[in-house]
């Protein structure tokens, strides 16, 4: 990761490409217009740049084609991880793609940058994208408290996942790794231990099981079996457990540690809680609870 002069302009600007020609170039443009900017050349080190960087990015220009995390998965850690706060992002095309650009705004991208590209096209894109930046809103200020908390809780749907995440988010110093990594591990907990989705299932929908599970949904009953979350949470460091009711998983054989661009979103899962939010994670042989830890200024 590279850091740029400290400028006076008071945007801050993630520029992610594996390319260092065309990194130079946005490079130069924006500190031109005295914008800071920071550099990385892998879409895993822009997803811990978000997530770890306490002044946070007014904006995110990322070419599309990354390896291991590309821009789409990128929007989708940021958007587990962060919601609607996450900072506006355009996307660079290797070239003029109706679909891929389709695919790029549908995942969130608010322009797109086919290339090659002028100054002056990137500049317009720049210029209205961090217009639609709310430093008011931004993610990194809502910092979680320096409190200690411990508890059990219960849980049968994804609201309520929602619900006990923010609420521990709030409370953790490490509010958003927290919110990422609990968002991929109880949901998982809910597709495959109440709702008995089978991994092969999950798969078919890259990003969501909304319509699957809301079929479920109307045919299960409260009665089943919740989920169990456990949690500890010191000034330090938070911990978690979760277990479900399921017949548990073959996580072993879903644990990839390279490219998760054309894996299933099991294996999406796991990546992004074991690299992105945790600092450990640790499955029992069954694939039925998980323990996972977070530390203050790791990852």
């Amino acid at each position: 990761m590279r850091h740029k002069a400290q400028p006076t302009n008071p945007y801050r600007v993630l520029v992610a490409d594996y390319d260092a020609q065309s990194r130079s170039f946005i490079t130069k443009l924006l500190e031109y217009y005295s914008i800071e900017v920071v550099e990385v050349a892998a879409g895993v080190d822009a997803c811990n740049a978000v997530l770890k960087d306490n002044k946070g990015f007014d904006l995110v220009i990322m070419d599309i084609k990354m390896p291991i995390i590309d821009g789409i998965e990128f929007m989708y850690v940021l958007d587990r991880a962060l919601g609607g706060r996450r900072p506006p992002v355009i996307l660079q095309l290797p070239y003029q793609d109706d679909n891929l650009m389709m695919q790029a705004i549908t995942a969130g991208a608010v322009f797109c940058l086919p290339k090659p590209y002028s100054q002056r096209m990137l500049f317009t894109q720049t210029k209205a994208a961090l217009k639609r930046c709310n430093k008011n809103n931004a993610y990194y200020s809502k910092p979680g408290l320096n409190v200690e908390a411990e508890g059990t809780m219960l849980f049968r749907s994804f609201a309520e996942c929602d619900a006990i995440i923010e609420s521990l988010a709030n409370i953790s110093s490490q509010a958003i790794r927290l919110r990422l990594g609990l968002r991929e591990l109880m949901y998982n907990a809910i597709e495959h231990g109440h709702l008995k989705i089978a991994p092969k299932e999950r798969a078919a929908k890259k990003h969501s099981v909304s319509e699957e599970t809301s079929e479920r949904k109307i045919a299960k009953t409260n009665t089943h079996q919740p989920a169990t979350l456990r949690y500890k949470i010191t000034p330090y460091t938070t911990e978690v457990t979760i277990i479900d009711e399921g017949d548990g998983f073959n996580w072993k054989h879903f644990d990839v540690q390279n490219d998760i661009v054309h894996h299933s979103s099991s294996k999406r899962g796991i990546y992004i809680a074991r690299h992105l939010a945790f600092d450990s994670l640790e499955y029992n042989d069954k694939g039925n609870e998980v323990k996972g830890r977070l530390v203050s200024g790791s990852k």
